[in-house]
Parts: structure tokens; C-alpha cells; sequence
């Protein structure tokens, strides 16, 4: 397994995602230590579904049906009403400062969530 996740850090690093010194032995353990460790966090959390509304910004890879597309895992990790924005193609793009896309979603969800603090019965649950 230590080796795979090896080959993973040096092929993200080669993609320009990782800038630490993976030649150094140390650097290099600690980088497969938090692999490791967030990869085990992973498979053993059990997310209790949200059960409020959710607005998520995502990439058209992340909403693909293996990841956060499949009805399943959006049920089981919210209960609440889902609205899904697809701001980009890939994952690494959502942040570029050239994505008008991102700017505009995440404005509608702003003002969206705005508008539902202030009507009548916002936090009661009423209206969800």
C-alpha cells in the first residue's frame, strides 16, 4: 500500500499539485503518514445525512454517478433539499480566478441562503 501511495505523491507532484521535497526520505514519509492517515479517516467516517438544504458548488468530475451523482451517496449524506452547481470541468478548476462560473453560482447560493434567513420561519424548519 506505502508504495502505492508513493507512486500517487510523485505523479501529483509531476502534475504540479504537491510542491514539497519528496526526495527527502523524511518529507517523503510524512507526506505517505498523512496519506495514510486521512485515507483511514475516510473509510471508517459514517456521515449522518445534513438535514437542512445544501447548496454545493461542484466540478463535473466530482458529480459524475461514482462520485456525488449517484441519488445513494447524495441521500446518505443529505437529507435535506440538494442544489448542485456544476462550476467546471475538473476538480482543479473551480478555483481559477478566470472561472466566471464559480463567481456567479456561488452568488445565486449567497443570496439564495440570504433570502431564506430572512423569511418568516427561518431555522424552524418551517419551509424545508
Amino acid at each position: 500500500m506505502e508504495h502505492s501511495i508513493d507512486r500517487r505523491l510523485h505523479q501529483r507532484q509531476h502534475q504540479g499539485h504537491i510542491r514539497a521535497d519528496l526526495q527527502s526520505p523524511e518529507r517523503r514519509q510524512a507526506a505517505i503518514d498523512v496519506v495514510m492517515a486521512f485515507e483511514r479517516a475516510l473509510s471508517s467516517y459514517v456521515p449522518e445525512p445534513f438535514p437542512h438544504p445544501v447548496y454545493m458548488l461542484a466540478s463535473r468530475h466530482r458529480t459524475s454517478p461514482d462520485k456525488w451523482g449517484s441519488p445513494a451517496i447524495r441521500k446518505a449524506c443529505f437529507s435535506g433539499e440538494l442544489h448542485l452547481f456544476e462550476v467546471a470541468g475538473k476538480h482543479e478548476e473551480i478555483f481559477n480566478v478566470h472561472n466566471p462560473d464559480f463567481a456567479r453560482h456561488l452568488q445565486l447560493c449567497l443570496d439564495a441562503i440570504r433570502g431564506a434567513a430572512r423569511s418568516p420561519g427561518a431555522g424552524t424548519g418551517a419551509g424545508s
